[in-house]
Order: structure tokens, then C-alpha cells, then sequence
């Protein structure tokens, strides 16, 4: 798994930076109460319904999932044509398409999907990294967790395009010569890709605007990133083991071989990075 999945390492240090973010959250939630009035009536009871039985099957089934989705905030909005998430804890959901497109175990899978990038911790991890790529190799590691996990994804075109496929014990990317993202991380297939975009960029494109289509990550606070200013990692950086999910602050670079040592932070250093940045 590129994550720990550990209650008291990934999930509270992001709550914590939730907790200190509330004032921005507020502005957010008086803006889109507004537009419930908009909605129909009888789509939202529905969705809500969908809504409720999707934390009913999190919880019985898959507890993990359910403390994280309990701890955010669902936003019903025709603002983003499918779902989408920020960095601040809101999962927002196009009513229409959650009742209109998707079933009952669909509406649970792009749940927990958008729930992965809040464990993943995706959006601090992305750094300088392009976003629309860093959206497309996130997606990728957090379909193959879902499907490794027993989730039924929904049989959706664009969300389809980004699954990986079972071969055995193996999970690949047949359009990709079948290349084995078993083990890989987030951090991984986003080099993979990269490398890729110089011998078929029309492929690599073609997955950036299906994942753009489905599912988009919203990062308001970085600006995105031009093509080519993607930065080394340098000493003094805070980087992150996708190992052990150990955070530390880097204090030498074999420069032969790009090996990296770095002194452990405590959570609370981690909490302290984050809320500055």
C-alpha cells in the first residue's frame, strides 16, 4: 500500500490541520448553503438518502473509511459536473450525477475515492509536481487500493479509463505495455507517467482529461505549476517515506546515486510545516 493506514498518524494530523483551517471553511460553507435553494427538492432527498446509506455500509464494512468520510464535510453543488474534493475537508457532489449516473455502490466508491486523497494526504504530497499529472498517478493508486479492498467502482467511461486491471496477484495498466503499479506509489506513477508523456504524449493527455472529466482535486491555495518548473529535492525540503509515512527534513543528497537522508520530524513539527505553507 503507498499509505499507512494508521488512525493515529495520517488521520489526525490532517484532522488537526482541518481544525486550525475553520475560518476558511466557514466562508465556503455560507457560500454553498446558498445554493441548496436551487436544487430540487425531491434530488436532494434522494442524494441525502444515497448519502445515508452510504456511511451505513462505511461504517458496518469498512470503519476506516467511515471515520474519515464522518470527519468531512458534503457539499451538493452543480458548480463541479461530478465530484471533487478540497483541501479543507469538503467533498463536493453534483446531485444529478450522484442520482442520475450513478447506483448506490457507485455513489460509495467515488465517496471513498474522494476520501482517498484526504488519507493520501495528496494534496501536501503534491509539492511542485504538475496537478493535472499528480491528479491522474493519484487516481490511478487510489483505484487499485479501492479495488483491492473489494469496493465495486462504478461503470462510468471516465473513471473507467483510470483503473488498473487484476492479472493474477498483480495489478497492471494494459495501455501502459501492461506495467505492474503493484507497489507503486502515488510519487512512483507520477514519474512513470511523466517518462511516458516523451513517448506518447497523446495517451498520457487523453487519461489528464478523463481524470479532469470525473474527478478534480481542488488546490486553491498553489498556484499551478508551468511545464518545466518541477524542483529537485534540496536540503532543508520536508519530504515524506511512502514507505512508512515518516515526514522528515532532509539533511544530505548522494548525488551519485540521489539517495536522501533525513532526520525525523514529530507530529507536531509536521502539523507546524503544514500550517504554514
Amino acid at each position: 500500500m503507498p499509505y499507512l493506514r494508521d488512525d493515529s498518524n495520517i488521520s489526525n494530523i490532517y484532522f488537526s490541520i482541518l481544525s486550525k483551517n475553520f475560518r476558511k471553511q466557514t466562508l465556503i460553507r455560507e457560500q454553498k448553503e446558498q445554493e441548496y435553494d436551487t436544487i430540487d427538492e425531491a434530488l436532494f432527498k434522494e442524494l441525502d438518502l444515497r448519502l445515508g446509506r452510504s456511511r451505513f455500509d462505511l461504517q458496518k464494512n469498512y470503519p476506516f473509511y467511515w471515520r474519515i468520510l464522518s470527519n468531512l464535510k458534503t457539499v451538493m453543488t452543480y458548480e463541479v459536473p461530478t465530484m471533487a474534493v478540497d483541501d479543507l475537508g469538503n467533498i463536493y457532489i453534483n446531485p444529478k450525477f450522484a442520482v442520475n449516473t450513478l447506483d448506490q455502490d457507485g455513489v460509495t466508491a467515488v465517496l471513498v475515492h474522494e476520501c482517498g486523497h484526504i488519507v493520501g494526504l495528496t494534496f501536501f504530497r503534491k509539492g511542485s509536481r504538475n496537478h493535472h499529472l499528480w491528479n491522474v498517478a493519484t487516481d490511478y493508486i487510489i483505484n487499485r487500493d479501492l479495488l483491492e479492498d473489494g469496493f465495486k467502482l462504478p461503470d462510468y467511461p471516465n473513471f473507467k479509463a483510470l483503473l488498473p486491471v487484476k492479472s493474477g496477484d498483480r495489478w497492471i495498466i494494459p495501455k501502459y505495455d501492461s506495467v505492474d503499479i503493484t507497489d507503486f506509489t502515488a510519487e512512483r506513477m507520477y514519474n512513470f507517467l511523466k517518462k511516458w508523456q516523451e513517448k506518447d504524449p497523446d495517451k498520457v493527455e487523453k487519461d489528464i482529461e478523463e481524470s479532469e472529466k470525473f474527478d478534480q482535486p481542488i488546490d486553491p491555495d498553489q498556484p499551478e505549476q508551468e511545464e518545466g518548473e518541477e524542483q529537485e529535492i534540496k536540503i532543508g525540503d520536508v519530504i515524506r517515506d511512502t514507505e512508512t509515512n515518516q515526514y522528515g527534513r532532509v539533511t544530505s543528497i548522494d548525488k551519485a546515486t540521489g539517495e536522501v537522508d533525513f532526520d525525523p520530524m514529530t507530529k507536531k513539527e509536521v502539523e507546524d510545516h503544514f500550517n504554514v505553507i
